[in-house]
């Protein structure tokens, strides 16, 4: 049942956020708790007090690009100089390979 509140929470918080909001994010997407975002950088702390006001009691962290990479979920997103994103699958260091 949470992550189904989550979500629903989440659309809310989503559809004011882009109603309010006059330079929305170019993407946006979410899974749960985890939200990921393309914004213009000048907009990006603007945006982000944007949300953090919108519920109070549910509240975002910032995680941005380093060396014009991120991880996201089990993802690691790359953005090309072409402008496009390119994505690999992240395996966190306690990862083990098994046989099943």
């Amino acid at each position: 049942m949470s992550p189904i509140l989550a979500n629903l929470v989440m659309e809310d918080i989503q559809n004011e956020a882009k109603t309010e909001f006059h330079h929305p994010p170019k993407v946006w997407k979410h899974y749960v708790d985890n939200t990921f975002v393309v914004i213009k950088r000048k907009y990006l702390k603007q945006f982000f007090n944007l949300l953090n006001s919108i519920q109070p009691t549910v509240q975002f962290k910032q995680e941005t690009e380093n060396d014009g990479a991120l991880a996201f979920l089990d993802v690691k997103l790359t953005r090309e100089s072409t402008g496009c994103l390119d994505y690999t699958v992240r395996r966190k260091p306690t990862h083990t390979q098994t046989d099943t």
